[in-house]
């Protein structure tokens, strides 16, 4: 969204970028878990949709974002670690 505003870089292609986990954990119980998620095969080609330019990144509202193309699978329900 912040190359969309005027005074960011020009857009970039988001495919090209790779996502970041810069402090990532799991628990030893979630890591059945994480192997369901990793085996399976993304459906759909989710984009997000802004619906009007803003000058300010605080200007926006949430009836500015549309998720379009969006195919949720099922949910993967685990224990919560306290």
């Amino acid at each position: 969204m912040a190359l969309r505003l005027p005074s960011s870089e020009p857009e970039r292609s988001m495919r090209s970028r790779m996502p970041v986990a810069a402090s990532t954990h799991l628990y030893l119980n979630h890591a059945e878990l994480v192997e369901v998620q990793m085996a399976r095969t993304p459906a759909g080609t989710p984009r997000l949709r802004i619906q009007r330019r803003e000058s300010s990144i605080f200007d926006y509202r949430i009836e500015d974002f549309e998720v379009v193309d969006y195919t949720p699978q099922a949910a993967i329900s685990g224990p919560v670690a306290v």
